[in-house]
């Protein structure tokens, strides 16, 4: 008894495709796999995940897309897809399979895709209060980018980005919603047609014009977007917003380094500190943070050292660097839609970006030192 196969539950849902009826006679002749449902549609195919073990689909179903796959995996589903093999595969189907191979694709343990390797990527998080983490996200960017490669800034701020402002562009139209479209329909590769060149070698994929959009930007699929851009840049920086929501959660979770940006008064620092407790307590988050503190006036109060240790005293995370109020140079910038070091190269501000960048990133430090 031990050694016989567990009779796998199959659901099938062919669209009326002509194999479908072949299908169907070989499983209900199988002795290892037993017919669940014969599904009409993708919404009936989704109600049955999790409730059998093996889905059968045409690859060409109407309304089968990424996020549909992502389901049926993420609940256990081994799906298998006979159709056009190309289509499979932008779906993410890794098995597929001719009408009379089921069974033998079955017993075939199923490898999974190994992605090109991917960018670094640059997380750039706080607390809400404007302490400058869209500003820092694009100067990081801009300082990594170089004509002979590439660097891509992702506005993932869930309550309406502002990079595209930031930039002079008019904010119209979301290019990470249509990112996220684009991959859904499992076209991986129209990604990058969807990011502005904002200079040789660093492009833009624009954020959400208003929170309530950001229901376009599913989890699952945001992954994907993330992942897709990864492995077509040489680093990639994403400006998030404030909070941990899902997608927030999983930028952090595979940041190579995060950067956290607060504001030196007291309204902000509380604020900091809460989000770094937050930070430290997030599932999936293990990497110690870099953290930024913004906007330091000159002739302040506060001492940068008396900053330093009373953050580290609440939180056990000593802030990196300082980045000192330089609001002509910024302001200057905003006007013209461009980044603070295309004002003024050498602003206290522009070479405090060009030390964190040589702190998260030494390699791309020393090359924009010698420039």
């Amino acid at each position: 008894m031990n050694g016989q196969p567990r009779v796998q539950t199959v659901v099938v849902a062919a669209g009326g495709a002509a194999w479908e009826s072949r299908v169907l006679d070989d499983i209900r002749r199988s002795s290892n796999l037993h017919l669940r449902r014969r599904c009409l549609d993708v919404p009936e195919l989704l109600s049955l995940s999790g409730l059998c073990d093996v889905a059968v689909v045409s690859t060409v179903l109407a309304g089968l897309d990424v996020e549909s796959v992502l389901t049926l995996h993420r609940d256990g589903v081994r799906v298998v897809g006979i159709g056009d093999p190309a289509r499979g595969r932008q779906l993410g189907i890794a098995l597929l399979a001719e009408p009379d191979q089921l069974e033998s694709v079955l017993e075939t343990p199923s490898e999974p895709s190994v992605p090109n390797a991917p960018g670094s990527v640059f997380a750039v998080w706080g607390p809400h209060g404007a302490p400058g983490r869209s500003v820092i996200a694009a100067s990081v960017a801009a300082a990594l980018a170089r004509p002979d490669s590439l660097v891509t800034l992702l506005d993932a701020d869930p309550r309406g980005g502002a990079q595209a402002q930031l930039h002079g562009l008019l904010d119209d139209a979301s290019g990470l919603v249509a990112a996220c479209r684009s991959v859904n329909r499992g076209d991986l590769a129209a990604v990058a047609h969807h990011a502005v060149v904002l200079q040789p070698g660093l492009r833009l994929l624009s954020g959400i014009v208003r929170a309530e959009m950001w229901d376009q930007v599913r989890a699952p699929i945001f992954e994907l977007v993330l992942r897709a851009v990864a492995e077509t840049s040489e680093a990639v920086v994403v400006d998030l917003g404030p909070g941990l929501d899902t997608q927030t959660l999983h930028v952090l979770a595979v940041a190579d380094r995060v950067i956290v940006v607060g504001r030196p008064d007291p309204v902000g620092l509380a604020r900091l500190v809460r989000s770094l407790h937050d930070l430290s307590s997030a599932t999936g988050v293990r990497r110690p943070p870099v953290v930024v503190i913004n906007q330091l006036r000159p002739g302040a109060a506060w001492r940068a050292r008396d900053l330093e240790d009373a953050v580290a005293r609440l939180t056990g995370v000593r802030p990196s660097l300082f980045l000192p109020a330089d609001f002509p140079t910024l302001e200057t910038a905003l006007l013209r839609g461009t980044v603070p070091a295309d004002v003024a190269s050498d602003s206290a501000f522009v070479t405090g970006v060009r030390e964190l960048v040589d702190r998260v990133s030494p390699t791309a430090g020393a090359r924009i030192s010698a420039r």
